[in-house]
C-alpha cells in the first residue's frame, strides 16, 4: 500500500506542476478564482502535513504566486513521500478541526483525502481554465499518466 501512496503523491505533484507551469504561460487568462484554488490545493496539504507532524499549523486562506505554489508543492511531494517512507500507514492520528473539535483517522485515510482534493480542485482550475480561453489544458486522469 506503502508503493501505491508513493506513486499516487508522484501523479499528485506532476500534474501540478504542469498545471503551474500551464498557468505561469496562460497568465492573462487565469482567474482569481483559479489562483485562489491552487493556493488552497498547495496549502491544505501543507496544512494537513503539519497536523500529520503535529506541529504548528499554517495559513490555509494565504493566496500565493503561482510560482510559490510550484515551490511549496515541491516540498509538500517531498515532505508527503518521506511521511509514506517512514511511518506506518495505519497510524492513527489524532487532531482537531478549525472549531476545536477533535478526530482520529489513519495516516492513509488522510493521504487518501488530501490526494482526492488535490483532483476535486485541479478539475475546477482546468475547467476554468478552459472557460477563460485556454485550449490546450493537458488530460490529468490518473489512467492516461500511467500509460
Amino acid at each position: 500500500m506503502k508503493d501505491f501512496f508513493k506513486d499516487i503523491y508522484t501523479y499528485q505533484h506532476h500534474y501540478n506542476q504542469q498545471l503551474a507551469d500551464l498557468m505561469s504561460n496562460n497568465k492573462t487568462q487565469v482567474s482569481n478564482q483559479s489562483i485562489t484554488w491552487f493556493s488552497h490545493i498547495i496549502n491544505a496539504h501543507r496544512f494537513w502535513i503539519s497536523r500529520i507532524e503535529g506541529t504548528a499549523a499554517i495559513d490555509l486562506h494565504k493566496i500565493n504566486t503561482i510560482d510559490e505554489n510550484k515551490s511549496i508543492d515541491t516540498a509538500n511531494y517531498n515532505k508527503t513521500q518521506e511521511l509514506i517512507t517512514q511511518r506506518d500507514i495505519s497510524q492513527i492520528i489524532t487532531y482537531k478541526n478549525s472549531k476545536g473539535i477533535q478526530y482520529t483517522n489513519s495516516l492513509q485515510e488522510i493521504l487518501f483525502h488530501v490526494s482526492n482534493h488535490h483532483t476535486h480542485h485541479r478539475g475546477q482550475i482546468i475547467a476554468d481554465l478552459r472557460k477563460n480561453g485556454v485550449t490546450d489544458p493537458f488530460a490529468s486522469d490518473y489512467i492516461v499518466y500511467k500509460r
